[in-house]
C-alpha cells in the first residue's frame, strides 16, 4: 500500500485483445464501471479467409450463456477443428491479460522524478562503467527533457485528482415517506393524502405496493381515509404504505413544505455511488457527526460466488481501504466507533492481519476483535485444512471512543413482562442492599402510609425523637402503614418516592404476608441505552441473538420470494443490530459505506422500534442491487418486520422517512471536462 495514492478502480480493458489466432472483437464491451462483477459472453461474428475467427464479447451481469458446442460446429463446417477445452483456454486468456489496477498519485512529480533519479544511478554504476564528460551531457540533457515532461504529467495528474476529490452532484433524488408521517401534520397531511391517491401517477404507486407484496388484490384505494365524528385518520392497515415521489414529483415539493426542518425529519440517507466519492461529497455536511459505522467490505478472497468484485491485489485492496477509511475517520465524532468485517480463512492470502495494520494506523484507539460464529456444520468443500466457522469484526475508534455496557440477556429480557407507550418494563423490590442498615442509613427508614386500596396517601417518619406522619390525601378510611423488614431501608428517600409514585413508577402490591412496595424499571433509558452487562468478545458469549450466515440469508428470502439474494452474502440484522445498540442512544446516526442488501438500515429501524428511539442512518451502495434490494427491503420493513415468503404477516412496522440519491460519478465528471475541452 502506498499512502501517496488513490485508488479509482480496478478496469477490465478488453479493447482489441486477441487469443491463439482467435479474435475477440471487444467493440460491444463497456468498460467495467464502480468495481461491479460482470460477465462474458461469446458469440460467433465471423470466420475470415485465413480462419481467423472472430468473436463478439458481452459484458454484462446476467450474460446470455456461451453455447460452445454451437460454435464449435459452425467452426466445424469451415473446416476448423477445435476441442472445447481449448476455446475455453483461448477465452480465459482473453479475459485474464488486460486486467489492470488505476490509482491517481497525490505526490506523482516527486515519485516521478525520485524513479528516474534512480534510474540514472543505476545506469552510471552499472557493471562498474566509466562515465565520461559526454555522458554526463547527455544524462544533463536527459534529465531536463524528462523533468519537463514530469512537469507536464504531473499538471495532468493534479487537475484529474482535483475532479475525484471534487464532491459530485447529484443526478436524481427521491424521498420516501410512509402516511402515518403525513397523518401527523393533522388536516395539511390529510389534504396531500387525498392529492396522492387522486394523482395520475397512483396507479404506479400501488402496482409498486402489489410487487412489494404489501398490499393484495383486494386492496380498494377508497379504504385509505376512514372518518370518525372526529376527525378523518388513516387504518391501521394503511398507515406504513410508503409513498415514492419519484410518481409524484409535482407534489414533492408540498410534501417537503410540511417539515420545518427537513433534515432533523429524515430517518436515513441512501446514496447510490461508489464509495469514495460518496464519503468525500457527505463530508462537508456530516463532519463529526457520525456515531457508529459498520461495514462488510469485501475480503478479498478470490472467490467468484459474489455478486460483486472480490480479487483484488493486496496493495490495491489496502488502498482502496485505507482512502475510504481516512473519510470514514473524518465522519465519525470524537467519541465515534468503526466496526469492520473481515474473513480469518488463510490469513497469509486474505486480509485480516493487513486490515487491523491499517485501521491501527488510521485510528488511535483500538478495542480489539469480536468473534462472531457464521455457521454450524463442517463447512465447505473448498477448505482443506480449517473449516472457517467464524469471522473477526474489528473494533476502533476516535479519541473518545466507547462502547456502552448495556448487554441485556434474553433470560433477562424475560422479566420485563410488560410494556406500556415507553416499553417493556417490570417491577423491582424497593428494598435497599444489605449493607444499607437503618443506622447507616435513617432517612431510608420510614413508613409508607397507604389505603385500603394501595394507594400511597403519606409517611409516617422519625424527627427528633418524635414519630411524625406526612399526609398528601385526605380520601381515605383505613390506612396501614409499610415499613421496610427486618433491618432493611428503602432504596430511596421518601422525597424521591413521592415524586415517582406521581410520575406512575411506584406501586403497591398486595401479597399473601402483607404488602410489598415496587418501583418500574424500564428497559430502556430515556436515550436508548440499558444498564446491563460488558460485551463480550465471543458474541455467542453474550446471551442474546446474534444469528448465522443462514438465518441472514432466510431472511432476505422470506423478504424477497421467490428471488433469491443468497450472493450478497448479507450479515443476520441481530448481529448488526448488537453493534447498534452497544455504541448509540436516541438520535445518532449509523453509517454503512459498503450498504450491500441494507442490513444496516433493517437493524437500525428494528432497534427503533424495540426501543422507541430515532437512529438515523446513512448507507451507500453502487450497484444496482441499491434500486433491486435495499431500497424495496425499506419500503418492505417500513409497513412490517415479520415476512413470510415474500408476504407481510401483520402491518406492525415503524413507518419511514428517507431520502434515496444518485451521485455523479468519476469517469461522468472525467467525460464532463474532456467535452468541453473538445469544444475549445
Amino acid at each position: 500500500m502506498d499512502k501517496r495514492l488513490f485508488y479509482e478502480k480496478l478496469k477490465e480493458l478488453l479493447i482489441g485483445t486477441k487469443a491463439e489466432g482467435k479474435g475477440g472483437d471487444a467493440s460491444t464491451i463497456e468498460n467495467k464501471k464502480n468495481n461491479k462483477k460482470k460477465t462474458l459472453s461469446y458469440k460467433l461474428k465471423e470466420i475470415k479467409e485465413d480462419k481467423t475467427v472472430i468473436f463478439n464479447v458481452y459484458y454484462e451481469e446476467k450474460p446470455e450463456t456461451t453455447n460452445i458446442k454451437e460454435i464449435i460446429e459452425k467452426l466445424k463446417k469451415h473446416s476448423i477443428h477445435i476441442e472445447e477445452k481449448d476455446l475455453k483456454k483461448a477465452s480465459k486468456k482473453f479475459e485474464k491479460e488486460p486486467e489492470l489496477d488505476f490509482f491517481l498519485n497525490k505526490k506523482v512529480e516527486s515519485f516521478l522524478k525520485e524513479q528516474f533519479n534512480k534510474y540514472i544511478c543505476q545506469k552510471l554504476f552499472e557493471d562498474n562503467n566509466k562515465t565520461n564528460q559526454d555522458d554526463i551531457l547527455q544524462i544533463q540533457a536527459l534529465k531536463e527533457i524528462t523533468y519537463k515532461i514530469i512537469d507536464f504529467i504531473a499538471q495532468f495528474e493534479e487537475e484529474i485528482i482535483k475532479i475525484w476529490n471534487k464532491p459530485k452532484q447529484i443526478r436524481s433524488i427521491n424521498y420516501v415517506i410512509t402516511l402515518d408521517r403525513l397523518e401527523n401534520f393533522g388536516e395539511n397531511g390529510i389534504e396531500i393524502i387525498r392529492k396522492l391517491l387522486t394523482h395520475k401517477n397512483m396507479k404506479k404507486q400501488i402496482k409498486e405496493w402489489k410487487e412489494l407484496g404489501i398490499i393484495n388484490n383486494k386492496f380498494s384505494i377508497k379504504n385509505i381515509i376512514k372518518t370518525d365524528p372526529l376527525k378523518e385518520f388513516i387504518p391501521k392497515e394503511y398507515k406504513f404504505l410508503p409513498i415514492d415521489t419519484k410518481y409524484f414529483k409535482d407534489l414533492e415539493k408540498d410534501i417537503l413544505s410540511l417539515f420545518d426542518n427537513i433534515e432533523d425529519s429524515l430517518d436515513g440517507w441512501l446514496i447510490k455511488s461508489e464509495s469514495y466519492q460518496a464519503l468525500n461529497t457527505l463530508l462537508p455536511k456530516f463532519k463529526g457527526k457520525v456515531k457508529t459505522i459498520y461495514i462488510d467490505p469485501p475480503y478479498n478472497t478470490g472467490n467468484n460466488t459474489f455478486l460483486y468484485k472480490d480479487s483484488y491485489r493486496h496493495s490495491s485492496w489496502l488502498t482502496m481501504i485505507e482512502n475510504r477509511l481516512s473519510l470514514a475517520k473524518e465522519l465519525m465524532r470524537e467519541d465515534g466507533v468503526i466496526f469492520t468485517s473481515i474473513g480469518d480463512l488463510n490469513p497469509q492470502e486474505g486480509e485480516s492481519f493487513r486490515l487491523q495494520f491499517l485501521e491501527s494506523m488510521i485510528f488511535p484507539k483500538r478495542f480489539g476483535n469480536l468473534i462472531w460464529k457464521k455457521r454450524n456444520g463442517i463447512g465447505s468443500f473448498s477448505e482443506k485444512n480449517l473449516t472457517e466457522n467464524h469471522e473477526y469484526i474489528t473494533v476502533f475508534g476516535n479519541e473518545k471512543a466507547f462502547i456502552y455496557k448495556n448487554i441485556i440477556t434474553n433470560k433477562q429480557k424475560k422479566e420485563y413482562k410488560y410494556e406500556d407507550e415507553k416499553g417493556p418494563y417490570k417491577w423491582m423490590g424497593l428494598l435497599g442492599p444489605s449493607q444499607q442498615t437503618k443506622e447507616k442509613r435513617p432517612n431510608l427508614n420510614y413508613g409508607i402510609i397507604i389505603d385500603n386500596d394501595c394507594n400511597i396517601i403519606g409517611f409516617e417518619y422519625s424527627q427528633n425523637g418524635e414519630r411524625k406522619q406526612e399526609l398528601f390525601s385526605d380520601k381515605y378510611t383505613d390506612i396501614e402503614i409499610i415499613y421496610p423488614k427486618g433491618n432493611y431501608t428503602w432504596l430511596i428517600s421518601k422525597d424521591v418516592l413521592k415524586k415517582y409514585y406521581q410520575q406512575g413508577l411506584i406501586k403497591v402490591f398486595k401479597e399473601k404476608n402483607g404488602y410489598s412496595v415496587k418501583i418500574k424499571r424500564y428497559l430502556f433509558k430515556p436515550d436508548g441505552t440499558t444498564d446491563g452487562s460488558i460485551l463480550k468478545s465471543i458474541l455467542t458469549d453474550n446471551g442474546v441473538d446474534i444469528g448465522l450466515n443462514a438465518d441472514a440469508t432466510r431472511e432476505l428470502n422470506d423478504l424477497f420470494y421467490p428471488k433469491d439474494y443468497s450472493a450478497l452474502k448479507p450479515k443476520p440484522v441481530s448481529l448488526i443490530k448488537l453493534l447498534i445498540h452497544t455504541t448509540t442512544k436516541d438520535n445518532e446516526i449509523i453509517c454503512d459505506f459498503f450498504a450491500g442488501s441494507g442490513t444496516t438500515a433493517h437493524a437500525v429501524m428494528k432497534l427503533n422500534k424495540e426501543d422507541g428511539r430515532k437512529r438515523k442512518f446513512i448507507l451507500i451502495e453502487m450497484d444496482d442491487h441499491f434500486d433491486t434490494v435495499i431500497i424495496p427491503r425499506i419500503k418492505k420493513i417500513a409497513y412490517t418486520f415479520n415476512w413470510k415468503n415474500g408476504k407481510p404477516q401483520d402491518n406492525n412496522g415503524i413507518g419511514i422517512f428517507f431520502v434515496y440519491l444518485e451521485l455523479e460519478q468519476f469517469e461522468e465528471a472525467l467525460n464532463s471536462i474532456t467535452d468541453i475541452v473538445k469544444k475549445l
